[in-house]
């Protein structure tokens, strides 16, 4: 009989330490309950809010927002055509200024190409003159040393 009631005992022991269930469905139970209200609650505050804004925008503001656009929109379609004139002038000018531009850069681009064209014609000028000298001084003195090997002109005098 002791044995039996340690045994009842260890397994009321053994319910309590880990056996939850019935105490935590009750807790998840009182917490759902208590968000669904509070959030119903809630949800029904801000329905009535956001319905009573809709209210205020349909019957006064978009009356007052009509009657501002109307008075306001004559005079936006009057500066923007006036903007739209402008502009049109600018480009007209720009465009018969263009090709005076498009000349003169032009010109500018043919001068800077025409000093490069004659400087480096000026460059292979005078390599092709130092070329010609060079090789005139070749042949000179190759035709010098066969003469004097062919003892037809007196050796020079050395100084």
């Amino acid at each position: 009989m002791t044995t039996e009631l340690i045994i009842k005992d260890i397994g009321e022991v053994h319910g309590r330490l880990f056996q939850h269930h019935a105490v935590i469905q009750a807790e998840i139970s009182f917490f759902v309950k208590e968000f669904e209200e509070k959030r119903k609650d809630r949800e029904l505050k801000r329905t009535q809010i956001i319905g009573e804004h809709i209210d205020q925008l349909k019957h006064k503001s978009l009356d007052e927002t009509m009657a501002t656009m109307k008075t306001l929109l004559s005079g936006i379609i009057s500066t923007s055509e006036t903007c739209s004139k402008m502009i049109n002038k600018v480009a007209d000018k720009e465009q018969d200024q263009k090709p005076i531009d498009l000349l003169e850069a032009e010109r500018k681009t043919r001068s800077e190409e025409w000093a490069s064209f004659i400087g480096e014609m000026c460059q292979k000028s005078s390599r092709v003159d130092s070329w010609f000298t060079q090789q005139k001084q070749e042949i000179q003195q190759y035709y010098n040393d066969l003469e004097l090997k062919m003892h037809i002109l007196p050796p020079p005098v050395e100084s």
